[in-house]
């Protein structure tokens, strides 16, 4: 509480970076607005903040040199009386469920199964997913457009975890919550006490009673390649007055090159802890059917939760699930093949004293290669031209090239998977 004088030297080029004034225009919000800052460290006292910048001045250096910045902080040092007495504060403890910082609209996620791919849109909602009141009064943690595919699920028996019955049966797994929604997209029917179904909006639409689901057998059949097979289940005319539209808006099926045919389906608005799985599986039992009836191979199924969300009532729950599921059961090792990257296979090896780094296809044929003396040159080739699709297969050919270029450094032998040995230093 001696210090009068606080000087912020912001002339270096970290300063000017966006991590930099984030810090010092944080610091200059503190003495302009130290009652609004206090959710960034609530362990400070409002009262001992109040009293520090009403008797501590901040001059901020934004064009002097390093010793100029001295310069000034030194002739302006005088002794003078402390105007409290001092006081410590606890350590700031972050909060482990807070969301990270991410880039905030738009996350992609895949797996072979429902469940697979349920793990994986979980785990992006509670680590990015932000907090956010709803219109019903309660709390939500927030993921805006998320994208969940699912590549290769088994129908009619989908897999299931080994998990306990409490979370089983409230995700939706249960036998009955399945078998609800088995046929619920293609039964018209509208139970009694119930303004409409999903089934009903599909196959019973508007005051023609258009069956949109045989639409679209009917245009595949006609042309399988058509961008034209997609039906909806909103009705502006009365789902803005309704309090509960649906949530499940729009679906489109789309043929690839290869004739397999993949649906994808927008949720304006999706529960996912509870909702996500029972809905995936009625969109595949639904794609089952028209693949049937078209004679198209089924191929997989993307999801769009454009609001993709967790309720405050379930966010326990859904912590203890995915810790016990992903943070805490991760596999260090990347195994090609099982977790094929889409974009390609990455072929490491050592030519005339240079790195080779081949990308080829999976009938192995070359689609780009680069050769340097430098693994960062050739990481950050990869890295820039987004040619791989998964974390992982990144991280695994990083690796490779390191180990590629202190081969040929150490005048060894490289083979890619295969340890590499000097001095004491082992890595595999």
């Amino acid at each position: 509480p001696f210090i009068r004088v606080l000087f912020v030297w912001n002339y270096t080029p970290l300063s000017q970076t966006p991590f930099g004034k984030a810090g010092w225009n944080l610091l200059e919000k503190v003495w302009q607005e130290p009652q609004n800052v206090l959710d960034i460290h609530p362990e400070i006292d409002l009262e001992v903040l109040l009293k520090i910048t009403q008797n501590v001045k901040l001059v901020f250096l934004p064009d002097v040199s390093f010793s100029e910045a001295l310069e000034i902080s030194i002739s302006s040092t005088s002794l003078i009386e402390e105007y409290m007495s001092p006081t410590s504060f606890p350590e700031p403890v972050r909060d482990s469920t807070a969301p990270f910082p991410s880039e905030d609209v738009g996350f992609v996620v895949r797996g072979k199964t429902i469940y697979q791919t349920f793990i994986e849109a979980l785990d992006r909602i509670l680590r990015y997913g932000h907090l956010k009141k709803t219109e019903y009064g309660s709390m939500q943690r927030e993921l805006i457009n998320l994208n969940w595919v699912i590549q290769k699920e088994t129908l009619p028996e989908i897999y299931k975890p080994d998990i306990d019955d409490s979370i089983f049966n409230h995700i939706g797994l249960g036998e009955s919550s399945l078998k609800k929604y088995q046929e619920s997209l293609l039964d018209p029917q509208i139970p009694v006490g119930t303004s409409y179904t999903y089934g009903s909006r599909l196959r019973s639409f508007g005051i023609n009673n258009l069956d949109q689901v045989q639409k679209i057998i009917e245009k595949l059949k006609e042309t399988p390649y058509s961008r034209r097979a997609f039906a909806v289940t909103i009705d502006p005319e009365l789902d803005y007055e309704n309090n509960s539209p649906p949530c499940l808006s729009l679906i489109q099926f789309l043929s690839d090159e290869k004739g397999t045919l993949h649906l994808i389906a927008v949720f304006r608005s999706h529960d996912v802890f509870k909702a996500g799985i029972p809905n995936a599986f009625g969109l595949l039992n639904l794609h089952q059917f028209v693949t049937n009836q078209t004679g198209l191979e089924r191929g997989s199924l993307s999801i769009n939760s454009f609001s993709a969300h967790i309720y405050e009532e379930d966010w326990k729950m859904a912590f203890d699930l995915i810790k016990c599921q992903k943070w805490e059961r991760n596999d260090l090792n990347f195994n090609e093949n099982e977790e094929v990257d889409p974009r390609g296979i990455v072929v490491v090896s050592i030519n005339n004293q240079e790195i080779l780094t081949e990308l080829k296809n999976m009938n192995g044929e070359n689609l780009i290669e680069f050769r340097s003396n430098s693994a960062r040159e050739s990481i950050m080739k990869i890295s820039k031209l987004s040619l791989l699709s998964r974390a992982d297969h990144y991280a695994d050919i990083c690796l490779e090239l390191v180990k590629a270029e202190i081969a040929i450094q150490t005048s060894q032998n490289y083979q890619q998977d295969k340890l590499l040995t000097f001095g004491d230093i082992k890595l595999q």
